[in-house]
């Protein structure tokens, strides 16, 4: 992984709050699993498109579609209130984020999402309703190919800087069928705020970064 470099992406989180409505960001929704996503002191963040309208069927999937692969475990490296620790955790949060999409269990993103983390709560409830519906989801790893601790003011959090690339995936109906797929995301960035609380991280929010250059 290599390191980013900052210039433009400070400045969406240097006086505690994005520096603009959030763009198209890393939510495998079932309408194409996009959607826009901010901080709790965004008093209008976009709303995620709403799913289409499907039909019920007695064709119902078994749950076994769902992954049953272990969850990814926290890198020792995570757990420590340390520069380098925020940036490893940052690794796992988005394994974690997507194998709760594959698995249709949402308990360990709740677990490391701060409730006031408006992406977080949008992606949870999205994987909820993947599990109601009994979808199942396919694919959208993300990688993370840059990340640094961003300077910051704010000294209650850490803001991270990041680069990342998203496979294409799709989601299924209980029946196999196609609902939604989304195209790769060859480069993305944004930036992440984590806060170290009871001796581990936490995800305060998820803000878009501008694209142009420093």
């Amino acid at each position: 992984m290599g390191q980013i470099a900052y210039g433009d992406l400070v400045g969406a989180w240097g006086n505690g709050q994005p520096r603009a409505r959030l763009g198209v960001l890393l939510l495998m929704t079932v309408t194409g699993w996009t959607a826009a996503c901010s901080t709790s002191s965004d008093a209008r963040p976009p709303q995620p498109t709403s799913p289409p309208q499907t039909t019920a069927t007695s064709d119902v999937r078994p749950p076994l579609a769902w992954t049953m692969s272990p969850a990814p475990t926290l890198p020792p490296e995570a757990d420590r209130d340390t520069p380098s620790g925020a940036v490893a955790f940052l690794t796992y949060f988005f394994d974690i984020y997507a194998h709760a999409f594959w698995s249709a269990d949402p308990s360990r993103l709740e677990d490391i999402s701060d409730q006031g983390c408006k992406f977080c709560s949008s992606a949870i409830a999205t994987v909820q309703r993947v599990h109601s519906k009994r979808e199942y989801v396919e694919g959208g790893r993300i990688k993370i190919i840059a990340a640094g601790v961003a300077p910051t003011t704010m000294r209650d959090r850490t803001v991270l800087a990041a680069r990342i690339t998203q496979e294409p995936g799709r989601t299924l109906s209980a029946s196999g069928s196609v609902e939604a797929s989304s195209s790769p995301v060859p480069s993305h960035r944004f930036t992440v705020a984590v806060r170290w609380v009871s001796n581990r991280w936490i995800v305060l929010g998820v803000a878009d970064a501008p694209e142009s250059s420093p």
